[in-house]
């Protein structure tokens, strides 16, 4: 799904839930903040994820909202995904407390 430029919509209902490693997982596919490179190479195409569905008796984590907030960038970038990926360095990288929660959501010990 890195590299995935057609995939816009991945339903994950009736999965019997995801694991909080599953959301780290899909968080550092849609932004990646290891770096600004893997910021850029994020996937910035999946637009919507069905996580919503997911959790409907409870309000969304922290992961799940910065999930969704990747996800509302590429929706408003849906044709043109260098813009995506530069709002995501802007919102995320050049952020220091952004850039360390996200590093900590995502178990990188250290960004670059």
């Amino acid at each position: 799904l890195r590299n995935n430029t057609s995939l816009e919509y991945l339903n994950l209902e009736n999965n019997g839930g995801i694991t909080n490693n599953g959301l780290k997982l899909l968080l550092k596919l849609v932004n990646d903040v290891s770096s600004i490179n893997s910021t850029l190479q994020s996937n910035h195409t999946l637009q919507t994820s069905g996580l919503s569905a997911l959790n409907k008796d409870s309000a969304p984590n922290e992961i799940e909202k910065q999930i969704r907030h990747a996800l509302v960038i590429n929706q408003e970038n849906a044709d043109d995904s260098a813009a995506a990926g530069r709002e995501k360095v802007i919102s995320t990288q050049l952020n220091s407390l952004t850039r360390k929660e996200l590093c900590r959501q995502q178990g990188i010990d250290e960004c670059n």
